[in-house]
């Protein structure tokens, strides 16, 4: 089990748990050399929080990939991932606070890239901002795949395509004011297929590479909108 902080405390010797595998490997992300007892040691907690957060974003994700979030209940989550009920409580209040608080830090992770991206009319410089958002993909593709998939949350995907959309269409008005009458639709064409696209490599478990995905995708949409394009 783990102590507050999440530190590991005692196995058990039960290797053929999955949750206390994935315990053991997470613990391995931890600075070498670090020593884990029984007792808080200097500079384990933040490190102890981190841990025990992945290790319960790993197990939502898990358990969402078989039902809805109404029916998973803190006990059966702590148990899988073989953490004190305790320890839970110290992040979140209950499993709508934890998945409300995962799905603000993938929002505001994805927000961060759409503001160092300069938006523009899609080209080619567009690339690097489609390169990065499958990078996101990638390194969180557990509860991605549970958040979109058959009992994920469909308002989390309807608040990242609200987002998308505020700062892309706002560009392509500017930027083509007289067009938009078709404009809006081929975005809403592309936003639909790239979900589609993302949906479909996520539940394969990301099989192709986030670059790969990334040039598909740039593909795909360029050859979409180049009739409205013509400089692109």
């Amino acid at each position: 089990r783990r102590t507050a902080c999440g530190c590991l405390v005692h196995t058990g010797g039960v290797s053929g748990q999955p949750g206390l595998q994935l315990s053991c490997a997470l613990l391995q992300l931890g600075d070498r050399g670090t020593q884990l007892s029984g007792s808080r040691v200097p500079g384990c907690t933040a490190q102890g929080f981190r841990r025990t957060k992945a290790l319960l974003r790993h197990g939502l994700a898990q358990l969402m990939s078989e039902k809805s979030v109404n029916e998973v209940t803190v006990k059966e989550l702590v148990d899988l991932v073989d953490i004190n009920r305790s320890t839970f409580y110290l992040h979140y209040t209950d499993i709508y606070n934890m998945l409300e608080s995962v799905e603000d830090e993938l929002f505001d992770e994805i927000l961060h890239t759409i503001r160092t991206h300069p938006v523009s009319p899609f080209n080619k410089d567009s690339f690097p901002f489609i390169e990065d958002i499958f990078a996101i993909l990638f390194d969180n593709r557990e509860i991605c795949a549970a958040l979109l998939g058959p009992h994920g949350d469909i308002g989390f995907l309807h608040r990242i395509e609200e987002m998308l959309s505020q700062y892309s269409l706002a560009a392509l008005r500017e930027a083509f004011p007289e067009r938009m009458d078709n404009l809006k639709y081929t975005y809403a064409y592309c936003v639909a297929g790239g979900v589609g696209l993302i949906k479909d490599w996520l539940s394969h478990g990301c099989e192709e590479s986030p670059q790969h995905m990334a040039q598909l995708t740039f593909r795909l949409v360029t050859n979409t909108v180049s009739d409205f394009y013509p400089h692109s």
